[in-house]
Formats: C-alpha cells, structure tokens, sequence
C-alpha cells in the first residue's frame, strides 16, 4: 500500500498546494499505538481489524467512517512440471510428497 498512498498523496497533495500530507507507514500495532498516546492523525488505514477495534473501543475513531477498501484473496501456483504430485488443496501442502523452496523469490 505505500506506493499506493504516496502516489495518491502527490495527487492530494498537486491539487490543494497549501496542504502538506505526512505519511507514517509504520505496522498497524504500532500505529495504533501512537494514534493512543495523542498522535495527531486524520486517516489511518490498517490491515489488522482489531487494531481498529481497540481504537474504537476507546472512542479513538468513528466507527461510521471506518470503510474496507482492500481485500486479500490466498492463491496457490504450482508450476506445469514440478516432478512430483501437485497439490490441489492447502493441506496437500502438508505432505512429503510436495517439495517446498522457501529461498525462491518472484
């Protein structure tokens, strides 16, 4: 999401010059964290749904801006060939027979 909003933040920001938008792209737990000892704030877009309870729990945030804008759906890639049996579920990922490369990058 970082190039995202700081994309988004150069438009803002070309579009009403006299408004300088800080961006902190710090994890959710710590955000929330300084955003709970008066960390002035006016967006804080978090990927943990608890975070962003805890907050409203605290009267920290209005629950009716709070609006889901991502989502994330789990993929599996397998490649045509990979010299044993593919997986077709998540928990075929358990078994012996499937070979696993944690040192692979895309």
């Amino acid at each position: 999401m970082t190039e995202a909003f700081t994309d988004i933040t150069h438009e803002f920001e070309a579009e009403y010059p006299d408004t300088n938008v800080e961006l902190n792209f710090a994890g959710s737990g710590t955000l929330r964290m300084q955003i709970e000892s008066g960390a002035p704030v006016n967006v804080f877009a978090s990927a943990s749904e608890s975070d962003m309870e805890l907050l409203y729990e605290k009267s920290l945030i209005e629950n009716d801006s709070r609006k889901d804008f991502a989502a994330n759906t789990l993929v599996m890639v397998v490649p045509d060939k990979n010299g044993s049996e593919s997986p077709k579920s998540l928990e075929d990922l358990t078994a012996g027979s499937i070979e696993k490369n944690r040192n692979r990058r895309p």
